[in-house]
């Protein structure tokens, strides 16, 4: 039985007998009838046998989920191939984040501490759910949940699955990832956290920085960078029918003239938290809570090269760029989440979930060297304040043993979010080389400010209804979600009006003055009619699903899953008054998924599992934006494309796996995937330019292995040591149609953002009797192409790039804990080539971190 009592033997109709044991308990024996597809009930009651105890007390506990045993047995019994980390492995590593705990998952890579990428696939891929409710995108702009915001503490436990089930959201195949919170700690817990830490290219280093607001510390800008008051609802420009010259000049003096570029003092980050959680009763039932608060700060000198290429006259391809780039950064973290469950009764659970993310990345780039396309040696500048909040509501129910259906069981959820993003001011400026002097250079992109405000509401929710039917174990449920998002955007720039080009040789807080305004430079709105859009969001879905065992050793698992799912995005014009052919996209488009298993234990702990199931990856709404994005670092625009459409992903997986012990696991895996219009970057223009497009189709076939064991076997005194590894090789190919053939410069090519191999490698200690443990961890994948060519512009790759990260943690005492972590030990740089030619050269350096724990 479970931790409760309850039972359920699935047997052909016939008379039984029943034994009911348990030790201190007397034994109890009862009769019970199973009618053809009936459900009988056989309900025993069990007195304490007082000959073996004078006095007894009896506490029920729960089926404790959190072990390292419950998810290894979960593991064995899911429906789909995953993989998971229990909170008692959590506990015992110097994890801090779900970030940190998902390099753990065989499989999965976590990019920048953040992203997760699974069997070499990241991003739209994807997927991440918490408590079975899917994370919208903690940044509206890109396609992944930041996992480094979700505290490990909170969490239960955490898997991927690699397989789909009808059960789960249809858009991914890579990975799901599946974050489960705790509902009732069972004791009351209280710790605080102070960490301090170092970047080899950052710390004590002379960091790059400018003027910005009084609370850029707290990641909040202060209205320094807003839009001027003066700026009017309607386009900053002369002309008969709206503004005079006087009206534009006056209104153009309330920019905040600040472009001046220098340097201070690299300071360690900084991150403090702290986490209370504990379980009452509220009129006699158990009532839980956690709650959690975090900020970190941390200031970030960052240092490469750039490169530019184009097709040259004989076809060859040349490199016209050859810069350096050095950018300084804060970046501004504050997290709160907060859970609370309540148990209505035994058999009735509600609970709820708040989190909330408030981030800043505030950041001042310089660019300098010679650019044939400039004609001269250049010097460009970027200020950037990017401010984001993220706020994520879930509310749900389970409830078991119904009145109408005593087998029966019922879940439902609802779910809410809000993101805001406000990028206020960017300001790009350019100067070009004359002799031994600089002046600034006139052309679009320099001189230029740029306003955002994004806002985006989702909300939705669901039901679930678990029933049995006869040998079967049925599903069914249905799901509704919407999405909201109104993006508004600004652009100006200066123009050159002087009498004198000597007047261009000045220092931009001069020649941009207040006073020079109207005489020397004038300001001019540059918004395009299509920077601004309006978009939302429809999913609809259904499924229906069943699990049987036919026999003790073989089991089935079949079903389908209906989405219908609308995107509707419209670009507009800030400007009521005008009016212009822009591009937009209004398309349902309704998928089944169906889904289907084969699960054969082979031998005791021993399984081979096979499956089928059918996917999406659907276009983000910035993808299909019309908007104009100036890409600063690669000096190029990055543009949506309206007509992308959404992805239809046929899975195949067969997997082997044996669980020798307790906490041992092999597997082999093969898989293969046929992408039908995958979306891809492409360059579009001879400039480098870029936006996305579909390609016809792409094939994806691999194989992997995992391991991951104790040496406990091996001899007692090796239990604390343990190893875990997995390889993943595979090929991919695209299939072009004939128009994209015309103008591909490779016919023959991988997958965008397909590695060829991943690996990883971990090596753990954990010595609970002196608190110690220790974990080294490796990390590789192949080189993968980030951006397609097109027009005889070579493919751009991201090269082979390998990691070692370490983190050891020590317990002294009852109550502290002391956690150091070192990540990039290699100190290798991020490279990015086209052709024969370095685009891009990064040097991220390693990263040191010292973080003190207190608990009570």
């Amino acid at each position: 039985t479970d931790g409760d009592g309850r039972y359920e033997v699935a047997l052909p109709p016939g008379q039984y007998r029943l034994r009911f044991s348990e030790p201190i308990y007397q034994l109890v024996t009862k009769e019970g009838v199973v009618l053809p597809g009936e459900f009988s009930i056989v309900d025993a009651s069990m007195d304490i046998d007082e000959a073996q105890f004078q006095e007894v007390v009896v506490i029920t506990t729960r089926f404790d989920v959190a072990s390292e045993a419950a998810q290894l047995q979960a593991r064995r019994e899911a429906s789909v191939v995953q993989d998971s980390i229990s909170q008692a492995e959590m506990r015992r590593t110097p994890d801090s984040s779900a970030g940190d705990s998902a390099r753990r998952v065989p499989g999965a890579t976590v990019v920048g501490g953040r992203y997760l990428v699974v069997r070499g696939l990241g991003g739209r891929y994807t997927n991440a759910l918490l408590n079975g409710v899917r994370i919208p995108n903690t940044d509206p702009d890109r396609p992944g949940v930041q996992l480094d915001l979700f505290p490990g503490s909170v969490l239960n436990s955490l898997s991927v699955a690699k397989t789909f089930s009808p059960d789960m959201p249809g858009n991914f195949a890579g990975g799901s990832l599946q974050l489960q919170t705790q509902d009732f700690p069972q004791e009351f817990t209280f710790q605080s956290t102070l960490s301090v830490g170092a970047n080899s290219e950052s710390a004590f280093q002379d960091v790059l920085t400018y003027d910005g607001g009084s609370t850029d510390l707290l990641g909040f800008d202060d209205g320094t960078r807003a839009l001027p008051d003066a700026i009017p609802n309607q386009r900053l420009q002369i002309s008969r029918k709206g503004l005079g010259v006087d009206e534009v000049n006056a209104a153009s003096k309330g920019f905040q003239n600040r472009w001046r570029l220098y340097r201070v003092a690299g300071v360690p980050d900084l991150g403090v938290s702290a986490q209370m959680g504990d379980t009452t009763r509220l009129f006699g039932r158990k009532l839980g809570a956690i709650g959690s608060f975090s900020y970190g700060h941390r200031l970030r000198r960052e240092t490469g090269a750039l490169g530019k290429v184009r097709l040259g006259e004989n076809g060859n391809i040349e490199k016209v760029e050859d810069l350096s780039f050095e950018r300084g950064g804060r970046e501004v973290d504050l997290s709160g989440l907060g859970t609370l469950t309540y148990e209505l009764s035994p058999t009735d659970e509600v609970s709820t979930v708040v989190f909330w993310n408030h981030s800043a990345d505030d950041g001042a780039r310089f660019v300098t060297g010679r650019s044939e396309t400039e004609g001269e040696d250049i010097a460009a500048r970027r200020l950037r304040f990017l401010e984001r909040d993220f706020g994520f509501a879930q509310v749900l129910g389970d409830h078991s043993e119904l009145p109408f259906w005593h087998a029966a069981r019922i879940k439902w959820q609802l779910n809410g979010s809000v993101a805001l993003v406000d990028e206020p001011d960017t300001r790009d400026l350019m100067y070009q080389r004359d002799g031994d002097r600089w002046f600034w250079r006139d052309t679009p992109g320099s001189g230029e400010r740029f306003f955002s405000e994004l806002d985006q509401i989702d909300g939705g929710g669901g039901l679930d209804f678990l029933f049995p039917i006869a040998f079967v174990d049925a599903k069914v449920g249905a799901l509704a979600q919407f999405t909201e998002r109104s993006v508004v955007a600004r652009r100006f720039g200066f123009d050159f009006i002087g009498s004198s080009t000597e007047e261009l040789f000045q220092d931009p807080e001069v020649l941009f003055a207040a006073e020079n305004i109207g005489e020397t430079v004038r300001v001019e709105e540059l918004t395009r009619v299509d920077d601004s859009y309006e978009a939302n969001q429809r999913l609809v879905a259904g499924y229906a699903m069943a699990e049987v065992s036919v026999t003790g050793w073989l089991r089935v698992m079949g079903g389908v899953r209906a989405e219908s799912f609308a995107q509707d995005l419209e670009s507009f014009s800030p400007f009521p008054e005008e009016t212009g052919d822009v591009e937009g996209t209004d398309r349902t488009d309704t998928d089944l998924l169906p889904a289907a298993a084969l699960i054969f234990e082979i031998a005791e702990g021993m399984y081979l599992r096979g499956a089928y199931g059918g996917t999406v990856a659907r276009p983000e709404l910035r993808e299909l934006a019309p908007f104009l994005y100036q890409d600063f670092v690669r000096r190029r625009t990055v543009q949506g494309n309206p007509d992308l459409v959404r992805t239809y992903i046929h899975n195949f997986d067969l997997r082997w796996e044996w669980f020798p012990a307790k906490t041992s696991v092999l597997a082999i895996s093969l898989f293969y995937k046929d992408f039908r219009h995958p979306i891809e970057q492409v360059i579009r223009d001879r400039q480098g330019n870029v936006t996305y497009d579909n390609v016809d189709g792409a094939t994806n076939l691999g194989g992997e292995v995992e391991a991951r064991t104790g040496f406990g076997f091996i001899h007692p005194n090796l239990e604390p040591f343990s190893i875990g590894s997995n390889v993943s090789v595979l090929t991919s190919e695209v299939q072009l149609s004939a128009d994209q053939q015309g103008t591909a410069t490779s016919s023959e090519r991988a997958l965008a953002g397909q590695s060829p191999f991943v690996a990883n490698l971990s090596l753990g200690c954990s010595l609970p009797d002196t608190g110690f443990s220790a974990f080294l961890f490796y990390n590789v994948f192949g080189r993968r192409i980030e951006e397609v060519g097109k027009l005889g512009l070579p493919d751009a790759y991201q090269e082979e790039f390998h990691s070692v990260d370490l983190s050891m943690a020590f317990d002294f005492t009852n109550h502290f804990r002391l956690t150091a972590t070192a990540k990039n030990l290699l100190f290798q740089e991020e490279v990015l080539t086209q052709g024969p030619f370095d685009v891009q050269r990064t040097r991220p350096g390693a990263t040191f971190a010292l973080k003190l724990r207190w608990s009570e």
